[in-house]
């Protein structure tokens, strides 16, 4: 088990440098730091994304690691938690001038813990959530943008018991920062 928990950090690390490497080849702004804001049908929650440009220019790829702290809500869970998670995005940038528009997909994996009554924090069930959708980011002359997803997904306990998966819709609200 030690093995394969070693093995999968070492891979995650591995990916993240070889993107970072490949980002620092030109120097075009490669990197973002953003600030989020997100809703749906199973949470509402606040984070930061640091992302990572992989391809520029009419086509963009894009990575983000996200960190988000939220609250539950429904009656079956009530209470809080935070999330790591990983973003791919794809899509085709449009130049206007002093704003480029970019139409994007995105595939977001994450792993939460959370809290609730009789619920400790770091106790089994932790969620695996997936999730998908579609953005569109307004990125104006200065490195700065505005963006909006709207998405679908589910989240899957890794124990079962009392709490089930489920699936939701959700809006994310955020802006970004490029250096």
């Amino acid at each position: 088990m030690k093995r394969k928990k070693l093995f999968f950090v070492t891979a995650i690390l591995a990916f993240s440098f070889c993107q970072i490497l490949f980002a620092q080849e030109s120097d075009l702004k490669r990197f973002s730091l953003g600030g989020i804001w997100r809703s749906d049908d199973f949470r509402s929650s606040g984070g930061i994304e640091f992302g990572i440009t992989i391809s520029h220019g009419k086509f963009v790829a894009r990575n983000y690691f996200l960190a988000e702290g939220f609250g539950l809500r429904g009656d079956e869970l009530s209470g809080g938690g935070f999330s790591l998670s990983d973003k791919i995005q794809l899509g085709g940038k449009m130049d206007l001038g002093k704003v480029s528009v970019v139409a994007y997909g995105f595939a977001q994996i994450g792993w939460a813990a959370f809290s609730t009554t009789g619920k400790a924090m770091f106790a089994q069930p932790f969620f695996i959530e997936l999730s998908g959708g579609g953005g569109i980011e307004f990125l104006l002359y200065n490195n700065f943008s505005f963006m909006v997803e709207f998405g679908g997904g589910g989240y899957i306990p890794t124990k079962s018991g009392k709490i089930n998966g489920g699936g939701f819709q959700s809006l994310l609200l955020g802006c970004r920062k490029y250096f």
